[in-house]
């Protein structure tokens, strides 16, 4: 049986208050993204709140860019918005690109607390 690789990581970053600006969210954007390397992915992808100009300019530093932007129905309360959707290749395709039936798409998630 031939290896499908798994195409697509979806992350999601959350810093407090007290711990941003120290170069942690890129310390661990990094450390994930080599994880998900030598786990066989080659995509990332991340939602980010429109109204966070912080995160936006982190992941645009880091090389993501926006693929989409998802609309919310109303209510922005609670960290509920708008967002985007953004992405990176980290590695070459090593086969040919994948089709909806052989995308795979994981979830990954830190919290610093």
């Amino acid at each position: 049986m031939a290896y499908l690789p798994r195409y697509a990581l979806s992350f999601s970053l959350a810093l407090r208050q007290r711990w941003r600006g120290l170069g942690l969210g890129s310390d661990l954007v990094s450390a994930g993204e080599a994880w998900a390397r030598r786990s066989g992915f080659i995509f990332l992808v991340i939602l980010v709140a429109t109204r966070n100009e912080r995160a936006l300019a982190l992941y645009q530093r880091l090389g993501y860019t926006i693929c989409a932007d998802l609309r919310t129905a109303g209510d922005v309360r609670n960290g509920v918005g708008d967002h985007y959707t953004m992405g990176r290749m980290i590695a070459p395709w090593r086969s040919a690109p994948p089709t909806t039936s052989t995308l795979k798409f994981t979830e990954l998630s830190y919290a610093a607390q």
